[in-house]
């Protein structure tokens, strides 16, 4: 058995590594799936709420959203350990029901299924913003050269590995204080 799980600590008990329940942060960890579960919070507010209204819970002053995810997806907390690639009932105490799990993993499913649906929203903003002018990027080097690189006009680019070859042009960017010199150049 490798490091327990928060909620839980290693023990040995006659010569055999285990885990078992520590009850502070046993209780966070309940709070944690209860509060997500019950639809009041996304990610991010919990995980204000939990440093704002409950820093008495036990490792919550170093709580990330990464680390709540973590802790909402981890199926130790159902008492559960991998072995040989799959989860097995293990013999430590689980610390939610199969039903709070359940309905935890089905929240945030739905969270990042609504956050996709923003970024995909947020992307075509700035396609829509862009119009008919072709998107350009500059890249600069360690030794002060720039290229600068041209996406040819194609809702689908990237979708299709050879788009790459036809898509891109790459030019040496325009080492002048007058951006205007050139109708399709970058000043560097």
């Amino acid at each position: 058995i490798g490091k327990a799980p928060f909620g839980y600590k290693n023990v040995r008990i006659e010569g055999r590594s285990l885990i078992e329940v520590d009850g502070r942060e046993a209780d966070t960890v309940r709070y944690v799936f209860t509060a997500y579960a019950s639809g009041a919070h996304t990610l991010d507010s919990l995980l204000a709420h939990l440093k704002n209204e409950r820093p008495d819970l036990a490792g919550v002053r170093t709580l990330s959203r990464s680390g709540l995810h973590r802790i909402l997806t981890d199926r130790a907390y159902l008492g559960e350990v991998p072995h040989q690639g799959a989860w097995r009932a293990g013999r430590h105490s689980p610390l939610v029901s199969v039903e709070l799990f359940e309905r935890v993993v089905a929240r945030l499913g739905e969270e990042a299924a609504r956050d996709g649906a923003q970024r995909e929203a947020g992307r075509a903003h700035i396609r829509q913003a862009a119009g008919e002018q072709q998107a350009q990027v500059l890249l600069g080097g360690d030794e002060g050269d720039r290229l600068l690189v041209r996406l040819g006009r194609d809702d689908h680019l990237g979708e299709d590995l050879d788009d790459f070859p036809r898509g891109l042009r790459v030019e040496p960017a325009v080492e002048s204080d007058d951006a205007a010199e050139g109708r399709d150049r970058v000043a560097g």
